[in-house]
């Protein structure tokens, strides 16, 4: 329920900002807005360009049809003009020109096909030459009467030669082509190419548009299985509707989802695997002794260091119904959860055991027998067990596999005597080879002296080559310690230190018991 609970609670802000989020200006209209730009611009330079094309056209060939007349009406000597219908009407219908005048040396008219004899045109300059440069062209205003010139129109003017003094200029053939023509179809294409480009414009768009919907539809879909996502539905998957860039990024988002999947799964297991390990390490600290009390001449101390959350030992002390006092360090083969749960197995039938006293040989066979049946195949406890009568200072001592001897600091000689027994550990055994294997020693602890159980976590790392250097080390350590007068705490502070030159990491406890001084 707490899983769930936290679930819930971290998908309500994702469901509530995608709520916010709102879609105002699709990518379809951004991509058609951008296109837009950039299409009315090429549009309307292509239009430019044809219109331009198109009035270069025009004007070239009403060009080419005026410097035509003017050769033409040029041709003719100038006393053919004579006869005006014969030659002006023929130039008047060939290029559908306004007039034509023929003037001798530079002002005397000769003929003329609207009958005036006075003719008038603004903007005398030149606008060009023809091919051959015998036309010159200019643009301005006609009229042939007295008022002032209104017709648009462009004079073509070549000059007239006499053959007979060698092609000398007696005059010139002027030809008026009005411009109006030219003017309303420049207009009119005009208008038509503004009509194609809008036209083009918008088919453009609208293609463009549509594709883009049609296109970008798959992203959509995505951004809603986006949204379902953040929801908090991490099992959501969305189809993958194409092979292109759209398709991979689906197949992609397919795996993130995955992977946030998975990951929620981890870290719910993570969660309830360190509430768990919190319960457990609780737990552990509550088998513990918090304080042991001092027990008619004996001093206790005791200290614990985990290289994890969890301890791989567990220690303990009581006192028997007949007044003697167990101490008991226990190293499990496993760690973590197992190992605290087998230690807090072996801690309870421990004490149930120790209701009826009992010498250490005999507790560690009733552990075994209680715990070995149910702990599977290469699991296993080792222990070391004391018993102490406090009156006499007779130690009873035994040890179910742990390979750190009990050490009892001789206070009369300032010596350190390893007292260890042979066994197999709780738990590979649960027959009679453990009770066969199991031996029981006794010994004094005199006045002033200590004896000292440290876990096997002290032994651990050390080399089968550097085995009795490594193990000297730690009785030096205790036996320093010990001559010294330091508590528990002090000494584990030193097997710590020990412990980290070497590779690995161990649990190391430390209970210490001292007799008291005559």
């Amino acid at each position: 329920m707490a899983n769930s609970h936290s679930h819930a609670s971290a998908s309500k802000p994702a469901t509530e900002i995608a709520s916010l989020r709102t879609v105002r200006v699709g990518l379809a209209l951004k991509l058609t807005l951008r296109v837009a730009i950039v299409a009315a611009a090429s549009i309307a330079i292509v239009g430019w360009v044809a219109w331009q094309a198109a009035v270069d056209g025009l004007e070239a060939d009403l060009n080419r049809q005026g410097a035509l007349a003017a050769r033409i009406a040029a041709a003719a000597p100038i006393e053919a003009w004579k006869d005006r219908n014969s030659h002006l009407d023929a130039v008047l219908k060939g290029v559908g020109a306004l007039d034509v005048w023929i003037v001798r040396g530079t002002s005397e008219t000769v003929a003329s096909a609207s009958g005036g004899i006075k003719f008038r045109y603004t903007d005398p300059d030149s606008i060009r030459h023809d091919a051959d440069r015998e036309v010159v062209i200019r643009r301005g205003r006609y009229g042939a009467g007295e008022g002032d010139p209104k017709e648009p129109a462009r004079f073509f003017t070549h000059a007239l030669r006499d053959r007979n003094r060698n092609d000398a200029a007696i005059g010139q053939a002027t030809v008026v082509v009005s411009e109006r023509g030219i003017e309303t179809a420049r207009d009119d294409l005009r208008g038509s190419i503004l009509l194609a480009c809008f036209f083009g414009l918008g088919t453009t768009l609208a293609v463009i548009f549509l594709a883009a919907r049609w296109l970008l539809q798959p992203l959509q879909h995505l951004v809603k299985d986006v949204e379902t996502v953040s929801a908090g539905h991490l099992n959501h998957k969305t189809i993958v509707r194409s092979d292109d860039e759209l398709g991979v990024l689906a197949d992609t988002f397919n795996r993130m989802t995955r992977n946030l999947a998975e990951t929620a799964a981890l870290r719910a297991e993570l969660s309830g695997r360190t509430e768990e390990a919190d319960m457990v390490r609780d737990l552990q600290q509550r088998l513990r002794p918090t304080e042991i009390p001092e027990v008619a001449s004996l001093s206790f101390s005791a200290a614990s260091h985990a290289s994890d959350a969890i301890s791989s030992d567990l220690y303990d002390q009581l006192v028997f119904p007949d007044g003697r006092v167990a101490v008991l360090m226990m190293t499990a083969s496993e760690r973590g959860v197992p190992a605290a749960t087998i230690l807090s197995m072996a801690r309870t039938a421990f004490r149930t055991a120790a209701r009826s006293s009992g010498t250490p040989r005999a507790l560690l066979e009733i552990l075994n027998a209680q715990l070995a049946p149910d702990l599977k195949r290469g699991m296993f406890v080792a222990a070391l067990l004391a018993v102490i009568d406090p009156a006499s200072g007779n130690v009873g001592l035994s040890s179910a596999g742990h390979r750190v001897p009990a050490l009892h600091r001789l206070a009369a000689k300032g010596g350190l005597a390893r007292r260890q027994t042979s066994g197999f550990a709780i738990g590979l055994d649960a027959g009679p080879l453990f009770a066969s294997n199991l031996e029981e020693i006794s010994f004094d602890l005199a006045p002033g002296d200590s004896l000292i159980l440290v876990s096997e976590g002290a032994f651990d790392g050390i080399s089968r080559e550097d085995a009795d250097e490594g193990e000297k080390r730690v009785f030096l350590a205790v036996s320093a310690a010990a001559r010294s007068g330091r508590d528990a705490t002090e000494l584990l502070h030193d097997l710590v230190q020990l412990r980290a030159t070497r590779a690995g990491k161990s649990d190391i406890s430390v209970l210490a018991v001292r007799r008291a001084d005559a």
